[in-house]
């Protein structure tokens, strides 16, 4: 998959910033809605800290789905290196 297509610079570093105090522990990445509905967000999954949440799950806040993340595939999930993020770290 070509990850020079599917964020816009902006976007990867709106989501670099959000993900970064736990960029290691990111799992996946996915666009939720946008098929049927008018609005979508973004689902992080992320390695849990404890025994107890093996993985826990981060929402960012809802938006149009004609307006942000418009190369994502709705419920494709995503690995960071697919979306091309933290490519200079």
């Amino acid at each position: 998959m070509n990850n020079n297509n599917i964020l816009t610079p902006k976007e990867k570093e709106y989501l670099e910033n959000f993900l970064r105090p736990f960029k290691k522990r990111v799992w996946c990445i996915q666009k939720v809605g946008g098929r049927s509905t008018e609005t979508c967000y973004i689902a992080i999954n992320i390695k849990g800290a404890t025994r107890v949440a093996k993985y826990e799950e981060v929402f960012m806040p809802f938006f149009d789905k004609d307006d942000m993340y418009k190369g994502m595939e709705p419920y494709h999930t995503y690995t960071l290196e697919e979306l091309g993020l933290f490519q200079n770290e």
